[in-house]
C-alpha cells in the first residue's frame, strides 16, 4: 500500500539510489542494499545490487573509508566519555549495530589507528555530499548516532591536519550539520569545538595564501557563538585569550583596507558574535582588545559600514549593535576617548533615524537600534556637536506616542527621561 511508511521508505531509497547511480555507484549500492533489506524478494532490486557489488570498495560516506573504521572510532570515544556500553553489548547487537553503521556508510572493517590525510579529505568529501544531498531523516540519524560520535571523530581527526583542505571542509561540515539540526551546537562546544577553533584562527590568521580556510574557520565560530546562546564559563576564558584576540583584531584592520574582502567582512562578524557572549563592557575582551589597538579606531567606521548593509544576516547585525552600545559606553563611563570618529558617529546616527522609523511595527530590531541610540546620546562625542538632535527628538516622541511594540515605547521613553541632552 503506498501508505506504508516502510514503502514510502522504500521507494524514496530507489527513487535516491538511481539518480545518483551514474555519479556515485558505490552510494547507489548500499542505498540498493538497504532497500532490500525492506523488500528482500524484489528480483529487479536484487540484480540492482549485485550489478553495483564491485564498487562496494571506494572510499564513501556510506560504504568505507580505507584509513579509519568510524565505527570504531565511535565506539572507543563512547567508552572514553562514559557510555557503559561496550562492556555489555551481546555478538548479536554488535552484529546490528555493525550493520546499521554500514547502512550509514561506516564500516568495522577499517584500521582505525591510521589518518591519512588524502583518504580523510576524500571522507569529508562523501560527509558534505550525504548533508547536502540526503532526506533529513537520514542526515539525522548520521549525526545523532551513537551520541554525535561522528562529530569526535572529525574533531580528532582533524586538530592537527596538514591539509588545510581537511581543516576548510571540516569547518563547513560543522556548520551545516548545526544548520540541519541546532542540537548540533551545545554538543559541538562540549567536545570541545573552541579549541579546535582557536587553533586554526591562530594557524591562518598568520598565513597569507590560506584566507578562504579562515573564513570557513571564522564563520563556524560566529556561527557558534549567536547558535549556542552564552557559553559556559570554561569556554568564555578560552575566547578571552589575549593573544587570539589581539591577532584576530589586527586581522580584521587589515582587512579593512580592502573593498571588498570576504574574510574581512566574516572577521568582523567573529568580532560582533564574540563580544555578545559578554554582557558588559568590563568584562568583553573584544572590546578591550579594540581600545587596546591604538590603530583600531578605523575599524569602526568599517564597523557601521557593514552594520548598514541590508544583507546583514539579522544575527550578526543584533551582535554588532550591542559591540557598538559597549564601545560607546566604556568611553562615556571611563571618561576616556571615544573609540568612534565624529563623522562615524553621525553616520551611525542617520542608520539609526532611517531604520527605527522605517522597520515594521513590532520589528525586533527597532529597540536594538534605540539601545544603540540611547548609548551614543550619553556620549561625549556626540553631546558636543549634538547631530540632528531635533530630529532624533521628533523621532522618539512618534515611537513614544504610537503603537509599535511595547519594548520599543519603553526604550523611546526611556531615551526622553533618562538622557540629559534630549530634555
Amino acid at each position: 500500500m503506498e501508505d506504508d511508511p516502510q514503502r514510502r521508505k522504500y521507494n524514496r531509497l530507489i527513487n535516491k539510489a538511481s539518480q545518483i547511480e551514474v555519479d556515485l555507484p558505490e552510494v547507489a549500492y548500499e542505498l540498493y542494499r538497504q532497500a532490500e533489506e525492506i523488500f528482500p524478494l524484489d528480483e529487479g532490486l536484487a540484480q540492482h545490487v549485485a550489478r553495483l557489488k564491485g564498487t562496494k570498495s571506494s572510499p564513501n560516506i556510506l560504504t568505507s573509508h580505507t584509513s579509519t573504521s568510524i565505527s570504531a572510532t565511535m565506539n572507543d570515544t563512547s567508552h572514553s566519555e562514559g557510555e557503559d556500553d561496550t562492556q555489555h553489548h551481546s555478538t548479536t547487537d554488535q552484529n546490528s549495530d555493525a550493520e546499521l553503521t554500514a547502512s550509514r556508510g561506516i564500516t568495522t572493517e577499517t584500521d582505525a589507528e591510521s589518518s591519512d590525510p588524502v583518504e580523510v579529505l576524500q571522507f569529508l568529501q562523501q560527509v558534505m555530499g550525504f548533508l547536502e544531498e540526503m532526506p533529513f531523516e537520514d542526515v539525522e540519524e548520521l549525526i545523532t548516532r551513537k551520541n554525535y560520535q561522528i562529530i569526535s571523530y572529525l574533531l580528532e581527526r582533524t586538530i592537527d591536519a596538514a591539509d588545510p583542505h581537511v581543516v576548510s571542509l571540516t569547518a563547513k561540515s560543522f556548520n551545516r550539520m548545526g544548520q540541519i539540526l541546532p542540537d548540533v551546537w551545545p554538543v559541538l562546544i562540549d567536545r570541545n569545538l573552541v579549541d579546535w577553533l582557536i587553533r586554526w584562527c591562530g594557524v591562518y590568521i598568520k598565513s597569507e595564501n590560506q584566507l578562504d580556510v579562515l573564513g570557513d574557520v571564522l564563520l563556524l565560530l560566529s556561527m557558534m557563538c549567536y547558535q549556542q546562546g552564552l557559553l559556559n564559563m570554561k569556554n568564555k576564558e578560552k575566547l578571552e585569550d589575549f593573544v587570539f584576540i589581539s591577532s584576530l583584531v589586527r586581522f580584521a584592520l587589515d582587512q579593512s583596507e580592502y573593498e571588498e574582502s570576504e574574510v574581512g567582512d566574516v572577521s568582523v562578524y567573529a568580532l560582533f558574535t564574540i563580544s555578545s557572549q559578554f554582557t558588559t563592557y568590563t568584562e568583553d575582551p573584544i572590546v578591550s582588545g579594540l581600545y587596546a589597538n591604538q590603530t583600531a579606531a578605523s575599524l569602526g567606521s568599517h564597523f557601521i559600514k557593514i552594520i548598514n548593509r541590508n544583507t546583514l544576516p539579522i544575527p550578526f547585525l543584533i551582535c554588532g549593535l550591542g559591540l557598538l552600545q559597549k564601545l560607546l559606553d566604556y568611553s562615556t563611563y571611563k571618561n576616556t576617548d571615544s573609540f568612534f570618529f565624529l563623522n562615524d558617529v553621525h553616520v551611525l546616527i542617520d542608520v539609526i533615524l532611517r531604520e527605527a522609523i522605517n522597520l515594521e511595527p513590532g520589528h525586533v530590531l527597532r529597540t536594538y537600534y534605540l539601545e544603540t541610540l540611547f548609548s551614543v546620546l550619553n556620549n561625549h562625542e556626540y553631546v558636543r556637536g549634538r547631530y540632528k538632535l531635533d530630529e532624533i527628538k521628533e523621532l522618539l516622541v512618534h515611537i513614544s506616542d504610537n503603537e509599535y511594540d511595547q519594548k520599543s515605547t519603553d526604550m523611546a521613553f526611556k531615551i526622553l527621561v533618562d538622557c540629559k541632552v534630549v530634555g
